[in-house]
């Protein structure tokens, strides 16, 4: 049996804890699926403390867990254990992701990784009531997780390039479309999303007007208001990221001042590689966005 995962691309991966592991601080890193010779859908822990790979073997409820896919994303949920409220307890959330090329899982179930028991959870479409909506299988989007919400924008379908912006309230286990307002940014795929307090940064993707095109713009959507609007940064010195797609990106939480208080802390995010439709990068740009 192997000790480290397989090398692969398009998989999926998040910081979590587990309490089943002995580990109630924040150092594991969680991995799965993506693509090697073929679409995967195994699951593997890296204990950042530890320094070693370890593959998870998660069981099912009622379901069986989610099938080998790549492009797809997932989102850490952290609610209060139901033995003790001050015990944090942690659920990965995983939807959509791509079986070849353009092509969707058949699949438009979540996943629910209970980090706690190391089950699999599935909700089935129209859990909630027979008249919920529940958005399409999809590849290429980003899930973000706000609050009890996992919020999931863009991807795409074979032609289709989404614009949509879906939430999954994991309390009620439902999905609702808010309504949005502002200037909202076209559908896309292969994006980033960076979560900042109750906002969500957009990055980039894979767009199509008239032409399948790549962009280096940037959006935010306040959770708070549902309300789009599209930044302008200033780059300094004058050197941009540029249009990309399959990047990576991530919020850098750095105290205004000797205070350890988040809510003190600046607003930057930590934009890694990705590529264009020429290129393939390995540069590290930052963003503060006060």
């Amino acid at each position: 049996m192997s000790t480290t995962p397989l090398p692969r691309y398009e998989h999926a991966a998040c910081m979590a804890r587990s309490e089943k592991w002995g580990n109630s601080q924040e150092r594991l890193v969680i991995l799965f699926g993506g693509a090697s010779e073929g679409p995967m859908n195994d699951i593997w822990s890296f204990d950042l403390k530890q320094r070693r790979w370890e593959q998870v073997h998660a069981q099912s409820i009622s379901q069986h867990p989610p099938t080998a896919r790549t492009l797809h994303t997932v989102a850490r949920i952290r609610t209060s254990s139901a033995v003790d409220d001050h015990v944090p307890h942690d659920r990965i959330y995983i939807f959509g992701g791509g079986m070849h090329q353009d092509v969707p899982v058949e699949d438009d179930c979540m996943h629910c990784l209970d980090m706690d028991h190391m089950v699999w959870i599935v909700v089935h479409p129209g859990a909630g009531g027979h008249d919920e909506m529940v958005p399409e299988s999809r590849l290429g989007h980003t899930l973000s997780a706000v609050g009890k919400n996992v919020i999931m924008f863009g991807g795409m379908s074979k032609w289709k390039h989404y614009d949509d912006l879906w939430v999954f309230d994991t309390e009620k286990y439902t999905w609702f479309k808010p309504n949005v307002s502002g200037q909202r940014p076209d559908g896309r795929s292969a994006h980033s999303a960076t979560v900042m307090g109750t906002d969500i940064v957009i990055f980039g993707g894979l767009v199509n007007r008239t032409q399948l095109t790549v962009t280096d713009e940037v959006y935010i959507l306040s959770t708070d208001t549902w309300t789009w609007r599209k930044e302008y940064p200033a780059f300094l010195p004058h050197d941009t990221p540029g249009s990309r797609i399959d990047h990576d990106a991530c919020t850098i939480p750095v105290p205004l001042h000797t205070s350890c208080d988040p809510s003190t802390f600046t607003r930057k995010m930590c934009l890694v590689g990705g590529m264009n439709l020429d290129s393939v990068f390995n540069d590290v740009f930052e963003l503060c966005l006060e």
